[in-house]
């Protein structure tokens, strides 16, 4: 029966514009993504780029710290200093040469341990891979932490090499971990919010527009229970619409020439208070999972809310797109500093939300979470209300 159901409700979706919505999210991700593996002068943007732009660099380091050198800098180490962190980075520059990339992080890990006061290596080859991660212009990363993670879960990927060139990671920078990324993030959410009031808009008046109200009407299943299927059903589809675009572009980037998968424990690496903070890939497609359905919940609330007054879907949709557009439209600067962040507009400032930025700095990822569940919540509830209180006969109203 419950099958039945749910066939007789996705028969109804609105197929070529779902299909619509997949192909601009899989352009909104490719374009920019594309942008990020083109090719150029000291790109190290490749697996073959990155080896031969980092063994460059690290074949410096090596002579810098030769018993022949007289660099100034080598020179604040102690003899055994120098000879330690020769005889390391030449083993780290081989390694990198024969691709052994867990061995990369092992060695790297040791060097940073055993030598602590060295600098030139670490500023000319061991920080480049985190010079557009949030806060690191600011605060130097800890190194040491990045790489006793990924010894610690024998992780076969190095930031040298994987940081900009492996899919997993260039997709991830597309949705914006990374400073210099996150407009193209920013416009992807918003071209799921637009989605989103399309589909809830065109959902929640299909039936009156089709004039099977009556129909529905004398389902032994309640009209709010119906819709509520019905918007659960095409959130989920909008999920699966989302990671599908997602991967279709990890496998396009894949298949590119010069790229790996990457993998989804490898971590996003920026620094919040002065302190390096590592999330895992796996973890920040999370948050954005989080991020849209609970923008889903909410519009889709809102557009069942309005359209038990207005039956135009055009209508329910620009209402709907003024409020998850305030923040561009500039409405939501119309409301004092201090309470903009309890409304949903403000809902959409990515990466800032998700790393503890900007407007987010002072507050939990609760300060953007809470806000649209009890947003959600008050349209939710205000739409069951209204529709129990229609379904009342009038003798008993």
């Amino acid at each position: 029966m419950m099958i039945r159901r749910f066939h007789f409700h996705l028969k109804r979706f609105p197929w070529p514009l779902l299909a619509a919505i997949l192909g601009t999210l899989i352009l909104m991700i490719a374009i920019p993504a594309h942008h990020l593996i083109t090719p150029y002068p000291g790109a190290q943007n490749s697996t073959g780029k990155a080896i031969q732009f980092y063994s460059a660099g690290l074949e410096t380091v090596v002579s810098t710290y030769s018993p022949r050198s007289h660099d100034a800098n080598a020179q604040t180490l102690s003899s055994r200093e120098r000879h330690l962190s020769e005889e390391n980075f030449t083993k780290i520059r081989q390694s990198l040469l024969s691709r052994e990339y867990a061995i990369v992080n092992t060695l790297i890990l040791r060097q940073v341990q055993a030598v602590p006061t060295e600098t030139i290596g670490l500023h000319t080859v061991l920080m480049l891979p985190f010079w557009e991660s949030f806060g690191s212009q600011q605060t130097t990363v800890n190194v040491a932490q990045v790489y006793q993670y990924l010894t610690a879960r024998h992780l076969t990927e190095t930031p040298m090499v994987s940081e900009r060139s492996d899919a997993v990671n260039v997709v991830a920078h597309v949705l914006g971990t990374h400073g210099s990324d996150r407009r193209s993030a920013q416009l992807i959410l918003y071209c799921v919010l637009a989605a989103f009031c399309l589909v809830f808009g065109w959902l929640f008046t299909v039936d009156a527009r089709q004039k099977t109200m009556n129909f529905i009407a004398v389902q032994p299943q309640p009209l709010f229970r119906y819709q509520m299927t019905q918007a659960g059903l095409m959130l989920l589809t909008m999920n699966v619409l989302f990671f599908a675009a997602v991967s279709i572009n990890v496998a396009i980037v894949v298949l590119s020439p010069n790229h790996n998968l990457g993998n989804l424990l490898y971590p996003v690496t920026y620094v919040v208070k002065s302190k390096t903070v590592l999330l895992p890939i796996w973890q920040y497609f999370l948050l954005w999972a989080l991020l849209i359905n609970l923008w889903g919940v909410f519009l889709a609330g809102a557009s069942l809310l309005f359209s038990l007054w207005v039956k135009n879907p055009l209508v329910i949709i620009f209402i709907t797109a003024v409020v998850a557009f305030a923040q561009p439209l500039q409405l939501l600067a119309l409301i004092p500093t201090a309470w903009q962040l309890y409304f949903p507009a403000s809902a959409t400032a990515i990466p800032q939300m998700f790393f503890q930025l900007e407007q987010f700095a002072a507050f939990p990822i609760t300060a953007w979470t809470l806000p649209l569940l009890l947003w959600s919540l008050i349209v939710w509830a205000a739409a069951a209300a209204i529709m129990h209180h229609q379904a009342k006969p009038r003798s008993s109203r």
